[in-house]
């Protein structure tokens, strides 16, 4: 493999302590394709509500909006994270298979806000909500993890900020730094640029 495609990440830092392989191929990730795909129209109707509210006919959007509007306020990006993280953890764990009959479907936003979902839905509107408020796609990433705890596959949030990496967790409160978590082992992590596949150092 090309040296090019050897990565520590943006700022030299290694995510669970792992291994990175860069590239640009999405054609292992199909439900992310999909969801980059889905959020051309979507973009679309979030500016629309952007500028005009009042005549926003997509009321999960318009609440979406108002909380974006209220973030904008916080300027410590660590109290940001942790808003960010608690408000929509507050939304309720759903299967996927109760709420779209398949056993794993990638919700966009708009999705999430109406029907609620599970593990990568809460990353998918949490990566987005951080990029509507600044951050660049390089800073963040959706990382597929293994937990060894509870023996299955889950999906967190990285965001690369002050030589430090946070992970957004539906099933944390607060963003904690990736070195505390120790029970995850990731497989891969996306963002709209990149794939990187993880092993574990020698």
């Amino acid at each position: 493999m090309p040296l090019a495609n050897f990565s520590f990440a943006e700022d030299d830092l290694s995510l669970f302590e792992t291994v990175e392989f860069k590239s640009s191929n999405f054609n292992s990730v199909p439900k992310w394709v999909k969801i980059l795909d889905k959020m051309i129209l979507e973009n679309k109707d979030i500016e629309a509500c952007e500028k005009n509210l009042t005549r926003c006919n997509n009321e999960f959007l318009k609440q979406w909006l108002f909380f974006l509007e209220q973030s904008k306020e916080i300027k410590n990006k660590e109290i940001l994270l942790n808003s960010v993280n608690a408000f929509f953890n507050e939304w309720e764990y759903i299967l996927d298979i109760d709420n779209w009959n398949l056993s794993d479907y990638w919700e966009i936003p708009s999705e999430f806000l109406e029907f609620s979902g599970d593990c990568e839905d809460y990353v998918i509107i949490k990566y987005y909500t951080l990029k509507k408020l600044g951050f660049k796609t390089n800073d963040l990433r959706i990382v597929i993890v293994k937990d060894i705890v509870r023996n299955g596959a889950h999906a967190v949030l990285a965001v690369y900020q002050n030589n430090q990496i946070y992970i957004l967790d539906n099933l944390s409160t607060i963003a904690l730094n990736d070195d505390l978590l120790t029970q995850y082992k990731p497989y891969y992590s996306i963002n709209e640029k990149f794939k990187w596949i993880h092993f574990k150092k020698l």
